[in-house]
């Protein structure tokens, strides 16, 4: 993977011109590295810091793009929802602590993440990631996204990101008290949650009026507990 593409994947979307604003680089020399050009490794810190992603990688593909650090109490994460981390390579990243909720409270957190404590959440998982401020993490349950996903996994997820065609996601369809984990597929007009897990039926929500995507998975994450 080229300098080029590590910096688009780093991204993630985000423009050019969003970027110079956040890092104080000049658009220019952004369009330039994503063109294929390597700039100074200072450059490339201040952009890797608004990304949350190592200055190493972006430079060279070297170490994690992103590490997972650990779980923390509920007592501890309320007094530290975020904080600033180094990895092994000493480069500075952002570690955010996400509340582990159920998959019944994933399927209302749209309207009960304003009323949402600290406290709330008996458990916390600790990434280092671009995420939103309402993100959250599931227990996986059941074996319908093998091979990629496992039960016991967790999952980190994000209400802010964009949902695209492939995306993984968490969602609540019609009638159901629980929201459910498959993969966003648009094919030829209509709209699929696939499961991973061929054994499972593929649900067509085109016409689920009350279908609604919760929030787009961009971790995975494994703990032993």
């Amino acid at each position: 993977m080229s300098i080029s593409q590590r910096l688009k994947e780093a991204m993630d979307g985000m423009s050019q011109y969003a970027l110079a604003k956040e890092s104080g680089i000049r658009q220019p020399t952004i369009n330039r590295i994503l063109g294929g050009n390597a700039p100074k490794f200072g450059t490339l810190e201040k952009i890797a810091a608004v990304l949350d992603v190592s200055a190493l990688w972006l430079q060279n593909g070297k170490g994690n793009m992103r590490q997972v650090i650990t779980t923390l109490s509920a007592a501890d994460a309320a007094d530290a929802n975020v904080v600033p981390v180094t990895d092994k390579h000493g480069n500075l990243m952002k570690m955010r602590y996400l509340p582990v909720v159920s998959w019944v409270q994933a399927g209302e957190w749209g309207e009960a993440v304003d009323s949402y404590e600290p406290y709330d959440a008996e458990k916390w998982i600790a990434i280092v990631g671009n995420v939103g401020e309402h993100a959250f993490a599931l227990k996986i349950e059941g074996d319908s996204m093998l091979p990629e996903f496992r039960e016991g996994e967790y999952v980190a997820v994000d209400p802010a990101r964009e949902v695209k065609n492939g995306s993984f996601v968490i969602a609540k369809l019609k009638d159901t008290n629980e929201a459910t984990f498959k993969q966003f597929r648009l094919d030829t007009g209509r709209t699929y949650l696939k499961p991973l897990n061929s054994a499972y039926p593929i649900i067509d929500v085109t016409d689920n009026e009350q279908f609604h995507v919760c929030g787009v998975v961009i971790q995975k994450v494994m703990q032993y507990d």
